[in-house]
């Protein structure tokens, strides 16, 4: 399981897609992280918010102050082109709670 370590017990993890919609999965996830109290760094990417419950949301993957350990993906667009960028960027562990609508398997 130490392999896994990163990815069930990460010390940062990015949001790509949180939303400020209630009652969403897209807000759920963190708003569960917040509820648990994570004691690890939480980070956003939407370019259409500045902050979502009281975290601060970057507008692109770049402006991001480190690497996360694992990025969570909610968003059913884009999927395989934000996981390459991802991939490009360093971040090793990624969660999916997506549709993919392009046929393309991962």
């Amino acid at each position: 399981m130490k392999d896994l370590e990163h990815f069930f017990n990460p010390k940062s993890i990015l949001i790509i897609g949180a939303s400020r919609k209630e009652f969403t999965f897209n807000s759920t996830i963190l708003k569960n992280l917040l509820e648990i109290f994570y004691r690890g760094k939480i980070y956003i990417v939407n370019p259409n918010a500045s902050e979502i419950l009281g975290v601060k949301s970057y507008a692109a993957l770049e402006e991001l102050p480190e690497i996360p350990e694992l990025a969570v993906i909610v968003l059913g667009k884009q999927v395989v082109e934000i996981v390459e960028k991802l991939g490009k960027f360093g971040v090793k562990y990624i969660a999916i709670q997506s549709e993919l609508k392009t046929g393309v398997m991962i």
